[in-house]
């Protein structure tokens, strides 16, 4: 805007001093620009008689600004910049047919855009092709050469500048040797004030000043004395100036470190001093040296080619030289920036401390930034000159960009701590990590807007090339790819919000929770199954943004899938099997199952398989086509059956109605009565074996407790009968030998006793 507010004024100025001459008919011998068609040569014809007077006003007009060497100078350096405007702009580019441009999505665009800058990088950066640019200026140093150097005029200015630089060399010298200024120079390090500090060292800024001072004082007092002309006062400052500048910069920059003493340490200050200071001195001199590259004088002198080159050459320097100054002493500007910062009596903000903190960790990254922006800027022909006042509004711009952050992440923190006070509910939960994703959101957003202000500083005009078609080329599959993620994000976060709620161990009031297996088990199915299918989408989606063509990629995938389905079966069988047995929730993990091979735990459910862990410890992956008949023991209530043999003698009834008090005491008791759903079922006299008279009963008790709940029953019935005298049933066995043989009764049956024994004969 500045640049083309600048030709504009030129470009009136030009008219109206033009304007002042009547008309191209008044100068003699000039050939009509016009065309000379006829209907221009009746207008000549019939335009009235030139007025002499008026010509020569004119064309002193124009002596006297050719003679003036600073208007004639001013004159020509605003036609160069006309010029280079001109050049840098470029013809209008033709209209293009929007359906002529290529959708290739992402990658088209970049490619496109990209290889219209790079063609066109050649141009914009010498204002002419490279080589041109080399062969004008190879032409323009020979012809200076022959011309110039070693003629009168060059030795003339060389008699008189060389002293002049010499001279002001030799006051800096004295004046920064002198011992009297040295000893007023120093400074006293001892505990001070603010106030303190600053008035001494703004006393000690003055004498550190006056060599820069006698070294200004010199040159203008020597230009005055023998300079000829201001082209030549000019080139005499283009000599001193680098120096003179960089002496004034380094004594500046002394004084702000010395400021930063007090807070900063003094023997930080002292090593900044000692490696920074150098580093600063040599890139103001050689940026400055690159700005006297872009002054008319110069540029007369040496050739506009070869000062383009130079300066170009010099730009690349300061860039390079800057990035490794950033890159090298990062920690130590760091320290400058935050180390000590904090006082006693300090009130500064939490913002303003995050704000510092953040721009000091991260200063050398917004350095290397600009300085790209910088040489882009200058490579690309676009943009001005004024490197330090563009990286200062970018530096405002971030810091204005931090702070949002930081006030933003105040806030938000203060939300979500206060969502995680009260009832955890499932919309609290929700709001908590939306408000994630809206602070994700909002800092990307802060930083591409600072990113673009930042950019747009440098004259790159990214806000006004988005606009275009070639941006909407750009924007339109960034916007689709950023957005796609988000939405997806955004399902994903609910989904998994939701589920995480279902599935958690207490409700919302911090009660315990009794989950169904049924829910524990297909819920984490379903949000593995819902990421999948996310994830899928959103890379397709992503693809297509980008430019790849997904419809062979679907196509080949369809066609893979076919036959990966034919070559496993088995597997698409296990699925589909085990799909069903979830949905009609046949089994669940911590179920005590038996698929007939195996018997045991679920430890794992899968979506093709189940893991059983047997009685002995060893797991089984069971898959789901192999299970036939499912056994679960888990579900609804156990029984466990009671089943006593009694003998022939003992009493039924008696050992029945043992068995309803047994089971009554045990109902009673608090262990077991939250176990046993209903009474012992006494059923009766079930057979007569030869084992003895057959009781059954049954006991219903909750999933898997039957068999603890059963062991305790037969406990305490085995008790009461002892003691109520009701034996159960034994075995006994009578053989006969011979029929002079007697029998034996003992606990193990009856014994035959041999003929020989009952004699009391001795055996032989």
């Amino acid at each position: 805007m500045i640049r083309s507010a600048s030709i504009g004024a030129i470009l009136v100025w030009m008219a109206v001093l033009l304007a002042s001459i009547p008309g191209h008919a008044q100068v003699p011998g000039l050939p009509n620009l016009t065309g000379g068609d006829a209907g221009a040569k009746t207008e000549a014809a019939a335009a009235p008689a030139p007025d002499r007077q008026a010509d020569l006003a004119a064309v002193d007009r124009i002596l006297s600004l050719l003679k003036d060497d600073k208007q004639r100078t001013d004159f020509v350096q605003a036609l160069e910049q006309v010029r280079t405007g001109l050049v840098t702009q470029g013809p209008p580019a033709p209209a293009q047919d929007a359906s002529a441009l290529p959708k290739d999505g992402l990658i088209g665009a970049l490619a496109d855009n990209v290889t219209k800058a790079v063609g066109e990088f050649p141009e914009t950066a010498l204002g002419d092709s490279p080589s041109v640019k080399l062969e004008n200026a190879q032409a323009e140093i020979a012809e200076r050469v022959a011309t110039n150097f070693g003629g009168e005029e060059t030795l003339a200015f060389f008699s008189w500048a060389l002293p002049g630089v010499a001279a002001v060399a030799a006051v800096m010298t004295f004046l920064f040797r002198n011992a009297w200024l040295r000893r007023r120079r120093r400074l006293r390090r001892r505990a001070q004030t603010r106030i303190q500090l600053l008035r001494r060292v703004s006393i000690k800024l003055l004498f550190d000043l006056l060599p820069w001072f006698g070294a200004v004082l010199t040159i203008a007092i020597w230009t005055t004395i023998f300079s000829p002309s201001w082209r030549e006062t000019q080139l005499f400052l283009a000599l001193t100036t680098p120096f003179v500048g960089a002496v004034l910069v380094r004594q500046l920059s002394a004084f702000v470190l010395l400021l930063l003493g007090r807070t900063r340490g003094w023997r930080l200050v002292d090593y900044a001093h000692a490696k920074l200071l150098p580093w600063i001195v040599a890139l103001t001199a050689v940026g400055i040296a690159a700005g006297l590259m872009r002054e008319f004088a110069v540029r007369l002198t040496i050739g506009r080619n070869v000062a383009d080159i130079g300066a170009m050459v010099l730009d690349l320097v300061v860039g390079g030289l800057a990035m490794l100054f950033a890159l090298r002493h990062r920690r130590t500007v760091r320290s400058l920036i935050v180390k000590g910062r904090r006082q006693d009596g300090d009130r500064a903000t939490g913002v303003l401390r995050t704000v510092v903190a953040a721009f000091a960790s991260y200063w050398h990254i917004f350095a290397i930034l600009f300085i790209v922006a910088n040489l882009g800027a200058r490579l690309f022909g676009i943009g001005g000159d004024n490197f330090f006042e563009d990286a200062l509004f970018a530096v405002v711009y971030i810091l204005a960009g931090l702070a949002f952050l930081a006030l933003c992440n105040e806030y938000f923190a203060k939300w979500r701590e206060g969502l995680g006070r009260g009832r955890q509910t499932a919309q609290r939960a929700l709001w908590r990590r939306y408000l994630s994703v809206i602070h994700v959101v909002l800092q990307i957003a802060t930083t591409v807007v600072a990113a673009i202000a930042c950019i747009d500083l440098w004259g790159f005009g990214v806000a006004g090339w988005l606009t275009t078609d070639a941006g909407n080329r750009v924007l339109q599959p960034v916007i689709s790819i950023l957005v796609v993620p988000l939405a997806v994000w955004l399902i994903w976060i609910t989904v998994d919000t939701l589920i995480e709620n279902a599935l958690a161990p207490v409700d919302n009031f911090g009660r315990q929770r009794r989950q169904s297996a049924r829910v524990k088990t297909l819920l984490p199915l379903l949000r593995n199954f819902i990421f999948a299918a996310l994830t899928v989408v959103t890379v397709i989606a992503v693809l297509a943004n980008i430019g790849v063509n997904v419809a062979p990629l679907l196509a080949g995938a369809g066609i893979i899938g076919i036959a990966i389905s034919f070559g496993s079966q088995q597997l698409v069988q296990d699925v589909i099997t085990g799909f069903f047995f979830l949905f009609e929730d046949a089994l669940a993990i911590g179920d005590v199952i038996s698929t007939g091979a195996q018997s045991g735990v679920v430890e794992g459910i899968s979506i093709r398989t189940v893991k059983i862990r047997a009685g002995n410890g060893a797991l089984y992956s069971v898959p789901f086509s192999q299970i036939k008949a499912l056994q679960n023991d888990s579900r609804d209530y156990g029984i466990f059956q009671i089943t006593v043999t009694i003998g022939y003698g003992a009493d039924a009834d008696r050992a029945m109605a043992i068995m309803h008090e047994v089971g009554a005491d045990l109902r009673a008791d608090p262990k077991y009565k939250y176990d046993m759903l209903m009474p012992v079922e006494v059923w009766g006299v079930d057979a007569f074996t030869a084992d003895g008279v057959v009781i059954k009963g049954a006991i219903r008790c909750r999933p898997l407790q039957q068999w603890g709940v059963g062991r305790e029953f037969n406990r305490r019935l085995k008790q009461r009968y002892d003691k109520e005298g009701i034996e159960f049933y034994r075995p006994k066995q009578v053989i006969e030998i011979a029929s002079e043989a007697r029998t034996l009764t003992s606990d193990d049956g009856e014994l035959p006793v041999p003929a020989a024994r009952r004699a009391g004969a001795q055996p032989a």
